[in-house]
């Protein structure tokens, strides 16, 4: 069979199988073939409904405002100084016998308000130790002699005037350190690293974690007050 003719042959052969072409549309022609026809389900006009009178909306929840402070208890203060020794979630069967004894030696020692109050605040055994060494014989704090207090106020002046010379915009803050100095009672460690700081106002930042807690907050509301 000439080379041709077997070509015919062929073509009409695939010719003639049964297949389903495809039906396209022409782009742009704008008919829809969707079953359940192409249009856009449009949303109603939102209405006013009056609330179900069998579930009222819940009550709004109360104005946060600052927390006041409440006056500590002597079993606040033996409370904290359990968890201190034991973990806040110690089961109650091992918490009662510390809480008893921290509140017995309590009784025994007559803590003043302010060393109670001091004690509940604290977050550690060292700040307790600093607010109310009487609880812990043997325990030594080493404080700063507050005839230090001028000296140590002199240097920091001295180091911000090296770093910004001519400008005496830290009056204020420097007397609120020295203040804090004389009368809260410093850590030898926390002026240790207050001697390294150039500005008086980087001394909460710098050096808080290096003070009791009661003690940082002191200093904290020394430098708020100044205006």
């Amino acid at each position: 069979m000439p080379r041709r003719t077997a070509l015919l042959v062929v073509l009409a052969a695939c010719g003639s199988s049964h297949r389903e072409v495809a039906k396209f549309s022409a782009p742009g022609d704008g008919a829809c073939h969707e079953a359940g026809g192409c249009e856009a389900p449009v949303p109603g006009e939102p209405q006013f409904k009056l609330p179900d009178s069998d579930r009222p909306p819940p009550p709004q929840d109360p104005p946060v405002g600052p927390v006041e402070a409440r006056d500590a208890t002597c079993d606040d203060v033996a409370q904290n100084l359990a968890a201190f020794d034991l973990g806040n979630y110690a089961e109650e069967s091992k918490l009662a016998p510390a809480i008893a004894k921290y509140r017995a030696q309590y009784t025994k020692l007559r803590l003043t308000k302010d060393e109670r109050q001091c004690a509940f605040e604290s977050t550690d055994r060292a700040s307790v130790t600093w607010c109310a060494p009487r609880m812990f014989p043997g325990a030594q704090v080493a404080l700063v002699d507050t005839r230090d207090c001028p000296d140590i106020a002199k240097a920091m002046r001295q180091r911000t005037e090296q770093q910004q010379p001519g400008q005496n915009t830290w009056g204020k803050q420097l007397a609120a350190v020295q203040a804090s100095c004389e009368q809260d009672r410093w850590t030898v460690a926390f002026r240790e690293c207050v001697n390294s700081v150039p500005f008086p106002t980087y001394v909460d930042a710098y050096c808080g974690n290096a003070a009791p807690m009661p003690l940082r907050k002191k200093l904290q509301d020394r430098l708020a007050q100044i205006k």
